[in-house]
C-alpha cells in the first residue's frame, strides 16, 4: 500500500488489473501499537506503471462499514492522508 485516505487508497500490484471493477480489499496495518484490520469494497479507478515494480492502482472505497471508517480515521488521523 502506498497511501490511504478516508475515500480510498493506492496499492502496488505486480500485474495491471481491470479498471472500473469492484474489488474486495483486505487491509491490515499496524500503527502506533494498534493493528487496524478491515475489509472494504473498492472500485479501481486508475493504474500506472511503476518502473519494474508493478502497477500502482488507485482504489475508491464504496460505502465502508463503521468498523472500516473507524480504522481508516485512525490510520489517517481523521482527515489526513497516510503515506507508507
Amino acid at each position: 500500500m502506498f497511501d490511504i485516505s478516508m475515500t480510498g487508497c493506492s496499492v502496488l500490484i505486480e500485474h495491471r488489473i481491470p479498471l472500473r471493477e469492484m474489488y474486495t480489499l483486505s487491509i491490515n496495518v499496524f500503527k502506533n501499537g494498534n493493528n487496524h484490520d478491515f475489509v472494504v469494497q473498492a472500485r479501481c479507478i486508475h493504474a500506472s506503471l511503476v518502473g519494474d515494480k508493478g502497477f500502482k492502482h488507485g482504489f475508491e472505497f464504496s460505502s465502508p462499514s463503521q468498523i472500516a471508517q473507524r480504522s481508516i480515521a485512525a490510520l489517517t488521523d481523521s482527515s489526513q492522508s497516510m503515506r507508507f
